[in-house]
């Protein structure tokens, strides 16, 4: 060997180990002399003299590593420079990652190891420095990676998918939505929005654009049946998409016209976008015209904007605004005790309370515009109710009168209850007493076991209007038509 160099034990993975010192032990704020690559190539079980770590190091530079030389005093100091990722880039990466809540705990430091080994290890003690970020919730699915590679497979292969979707329950258990059925979807795309991975896809039985949360996906495969739904992801904005969307949640989608005071008017580019117009409405305010998923957390967005930013259409959703004001309101007037209104409290069905019970039916389907006829199980609740092993409560005012009424059966075989009879007297609406009277008959379900609460809506659906707004704020999504469900 040239130079007369001594072999040593690993001396064919010389250039390897001399790459690797430098990436590792070397940055513009720590050098290593001559002396002191040879005794580190050394402790590798390679050996070198100058003249040919000198070559080595010309063939290193050749093959694009920034090799730098600079004399100091009467020796000359070696250094890696640039390097693939610089450091600001890498710290940005890292603060992504741990920023991720789709990423488990684990999952994250894996990934920030491995980028923290693209830097020497100086550098790598300052990124594991700046992650140390408590407090922050992450997934605890820890097959995130794999239902992302699934995914994409999928997508590059134009095949559908099959998957179960869970929700965690208040024993903070897995729980499988649909009652353990598969979901089955054409992935076209994945989208990240607040800390959350997301995938979008066409659903074929409801002929529209669906998204689900990746981490919250079980057991993906992908299936032999080809993708559908092109024509419908074609014509899809994903950008605007996502914009309509509070925290991803699905909403009927509107044209909202929103009235801000002028100093609200950096909150709305960033929410909407900066193509947003903006035109005057007085010396003081503004307002724009925005597409969005009409939800509970659209409408909690501007209630949280106190005062400053308001809805001034379309009417409907002024009126649900309005709705969902007077809820919040009752649920947090003076004076109530173990969720109970002040003048308002819910008992077990008695008996003589029958005839005010039918009374207050009938006042209530006239005010919703329906015959009011009277629904043959209400003549004897404690056979068609209590006798079986089923509930039935009453509101009672102060003075005694019944204000409003809901029952609670099991569904045989399932572990499902329906909610039945859920009326309140009209003068007496909007004043939080179906939300309490829902909330027991939800309460009792889940003290007996039960998984899900599901609900039937007559027709026409015009006479069951409020019914249709009122249970999707309550967590009921619609199963089929006429039918809605909301999992405990």
């Amino acid at each position: 060997m040239a130079g007369g160099e001594r072999k040593g034990d690993h001396q064919k993975l010389k250039m390897l180990y001399l790459a690797k010192i430098f990436s590792e032990e070397t940055d513009d704020q720590h050098r290593l002399t001559m002396p002191q690559i040879i005794e580190k190539l050394a402790l590798y079980g390679a050996n070198a003299d100058r003249k040919t770590l000198y070559q080595d190091l010309d063939e290193l530079r050749l093959f694009g590593m920034d090799i730098i030389s600079e004399q100091n005093g009467r020796g000359t100091d070696y250094y890696l420079g640039s390097r693939e990722f610089e450091l600001p880039e890498l710290k940005l990466l890292v603060d992504s990652v741990q920023a991720a809540k789709f990423m488990t705990d684990r999952k994250s430091q894996s990934l920030i190891k491995k980028l923290e080994s693209l830097v020497s290890r100086y550098d790598a003690g300052k990124l594991h420095r700046q992650v140390t970020i408590s407090g922050r919730v992450k997934t605890m699915n820890e097959s995130i990676y794999y239902n992302v590679d699934k995914i994409h497979e999928a997508i590059n292969t134009g095949a559908q998918i099959r998957f179960h979707y869970f929700q965690w329950n208040i024993r903070k258990e897995m729980e499988l939505r649909r009652g353990g059925d598969w979901y089955q979807l054409s992935p076209w795309a994945l989208m990240w929005d607040e800390e959350n991975y997301y995938l979008v896809g066409y659903d074929a039985q409801d002929k529209k654009i669906k998204h689900y949360r990746v981490d919250k996906m079980l057991r993906i495969t992908v299936t032999d049946r080809p993708r559908e739904g092109e024509e419908s992801f074609r014509l899809f904005n994903m950008p605007r998409y996502a914009k309509s969307l509070f925290g991803m949640f699905h909403g009927e989608e509107a044209t909202v016209t929103l009235e801000a005071v002028n100093s609200m008017a950096g909150v709305i580019i960033d929410r909407f976008g900066k193509d947003t117009v903006i035109y005057p409405s007085d010396a003081e305010h503004f307002r724009v015209h925005v597409d969005v998923a009409v939800s509970p957390q659209f409408l909690g967005w501007v209630m949280s904007m106190n005062g400053l930013i308001r809805i001034v259409s379309p009417e409907t959703v002024v009126k649900e605004m309005r709705e969902m004001l007077n809820t919040l309101v009752s649920q947090y007037l003076p004076g109530e005790e173990d969720g109970q209104r002040p003048d308002i409290r819910v008992i077990p069905y008695e008996e003589k309370y029958r005839d005010d019970l039918i009374f207050m039916v009938l006042q209530a389907k006239d005010a919703l515009g329906r015959v009011p006829g009277l629904n043959s199980d209400l003549l004897d609740v404690g056979k068609n109710y209590l006798e079986k092993g089923d509930m039935f409560w009453l509101a009672l005012d102060g003075k005694d009168r019944v204000v409003g009424s809901v029952g609670c059966s099991a569904v045989p075989g399932t572990e499902e209850a329906e909610v039945h009879r859920l009326f309140v007297k009209p003068d007496r609406k909007r004043k939080g007493i179906g939300t309490l009277l829902l909330r027991t008959a939800e309460d009792y379900a889940a003290g007996q076991g039960k998984k899900a609460v599901k609900i039937h809506l007559g027709t026409p659906a015009e006479q069951w209007a409020e019914s249709r707004s009122f249970y999707p704020k309550h967590g009921y999504r619609e199963t089929e038509p006429g039918h809605m469900r909301k999992e405990l």
